[in-house]
């Protein structure tokens, strides 16, 4: 194990972002983590959200739950590790347990995810299971506990080393960081907003005119794309449709229950906020003179970029709104 250096994160590939390989990652597929390691100034990071922060915040704490749970020595690292061997490595424990070749990965968990946590190891995010499965790789571990707290309940995962896993996991891992971040390839594109953030910086603007006729390969696209857009639009309004029949039938009751979940349509709170913009103009207009408003305007003026947009037409998509309206 080497000590790492400032830059290590950005050419090799961690251990909370291997689920990316595998779409196995909440909101980051292999393009999006490939435009983050090479093209970071088209890609900046993802700001953390108030979920990350808190999670960061409460992981020490978490561990020393995990501790007194366990009665295990366990002691908080959170340090990120290399391994000379595996230049396309780096993770970063939030545990290591002493006397043992165990560690722990501590996670706080939202409500509105406790479903993804069931009764086992094999009951988790793949993506937890993946980012253990590394850890233990490169610590030569045999055992990684993963701590999930879930609202003040605590719920304790044991994950054992496969090897037979890790090896096709690490090979897979290899090729994909010599072909696309030492190399320069890039893997096709995904749909996540990373790649859409990624086209949009790289390609800001057009020329005008300047179509072309599609290739094969690009109308094999455009007709899926066309398909699905059709799809898209029967499957929101079946939604809708049916929400409304469950809102109807529900009525004056909070919700329904049933064998598989439940239902409710509950009123929240009210908020209460101020509308700024209309009130500035109305003391613009009632209380500063005609020249220091206009000053006002301009120093105050706001220009948004342009951003490029799709506009598609598509016969099938002109079919499917004739036999909506007919």
């Amino acid at each position: 194990m080497a000590s790492v250096a400032s830059d290590e994160r950005q050419i090799r590939i961690g251990g909370s972002e291997v689920g990316a390989l595998f779409g196995a990652h909440d909101w980051l597929d292999e393009f999006g983590l490939w435009a983050r390691k090479k093209q970071p100034h088209n890609a900046p990071p993802r700001p953390p959200s108030p979920r990350m922060l808190w999670g960061q915040f409460v992981e020490p704490a978490l561990v020393r739950f995990y501790a007194y749970l366990t009665g295990r020595n366990a002691e908080y690292w959170n340090k990120p590790i290399t391994d000379p061997a595996r230049p396309y490595m780096i993770y970063t424990p939030d545990a290591l347990v002493r006397g043992e070749r165990r560690g722990v990965e501590a996670k706080i968990i939202a409500w509105d995810q406790r479903h993804k946590f069931g009764e086992g190891p094999q009951d988790i995010p793949e993506g937890y299971q993946l980012q253990c499965w590394y850890y233990m790789a490169g610590m030569d571990y045999d055992a990684w506990d993963l701590i999930a707290m879930i609202g003040d309940e605590p719920r304790l995962y044991t994950i054992h080393r496969d090897r037979e896993v890790e090896a096709s996991m690490l090979e897979y891992v290899a090729k994909w960081h010599e072909r696309f971040i030492l190399g320069d390839e890039h893997p096709p594109i995904g749909g996540s907003a990373a790649a859409h953030a990624y086209l949009q910086r790289a390609f800001p603007k057009h020329k005008r005119p300047d179509m072309r006729p599609a290739t094969d390969q690009e109308t094999v696209w455009l007709d899926a794309l066309a398909q699905a857009r059709i799809a898209q639009e029967y499957y929101t309004a079946e939604r809708s449709r049916l929400e409304a029949q469950i809102k109807e039938a529900i009525a004056e009751r909070e919700g329904l229950t049933f064998p598989r979940g439940k239902f409710t349509w509950r009123r929240c709170k009210d908020s209460v906020g101020t509308n700024w913009e209309p009130m500035a103009l109305a003391l613009l207009t009632s209380f500063v003179p005609e020249e220091e408003r206009q000053a006002l305007y301009k120093r105050y003026e706001l220009i948004t970029e342009g951003s490029r947009r799709i506009r598609f037409s598509h016969d099938a998509l002109k079919e499917a709104k004739e036999e909506q309206a007919a």
